[in-house]
């Protein structure tokens, strides 16, 4: 039935059913489709209730890394996710989580990747104009290490 829904672009339906999946096998592919179908569909508190899921299961890394080797050369599944819910958090008034969940995504990463969460942020930030929260995302953004990062854009 998700696929259907999905197939249609009622991508709210297709969470449901996802979810519904997901509660009976419990597999990480399921709760993956669960975000991608919330994301779709735009809906912040299903994006923050499944992304938090997602990301607190034992196959993330895993599965975002398969994610990102089958995709773009700059894509980063990882990322995107973060991003998303960095994004909902902050469109739903939890700017120190998206604060946060933006800081920790550029974690343990080298350079300042393309299409990363801060900058997915950013972009939610900017439209609604918030000035105090754009200075806390541009210190996450500066103490990044900035060689690493010129390089990595002009390669990429």
């Amino acid at each position: 039935m998700a696929t259907m829904f999905e197939n249609m672009g009622n991508y709210s339906f297709a969470t449901g059913y996802a979810s519904l999946r997901h509660m009976y096998t419990q597999n990480v592919e399921d709760l993956a489709r669960c975000v991608d179908d919330s994301i779709m569909s735009r809906n912040n508190r299903n994006i923050i209730t499944f992304c938090t899921r997602f990301t607190g299961d034992d196959g993330f890394e895993e599965y975002c890394q398969k994610r990102s080797a089958g995709g773009e050369a700059d894509y980063d599944y990882k990322q995107y996710v973060l991003g998303n819910l960095a994004s909902a958090k902050y469109a739903e008034g939890d700017k120190e989580g998206a604060l946060s969940d933006a800081r920790n995504a550029l974690s343990g990463v080298t350079g300042f990747p393309v299409n990363n969460a801060a900058g997915i942020l950013a972009i939610r930030v900017a439209e609604a104009a918030d000035g105090e929260t754009a200075k806390a995302l541009l210190e996450i953004v500066r103490s990044r290490t900035p060689e690493a990062s010129q390089q990595q854009y002009f390669d990429a």
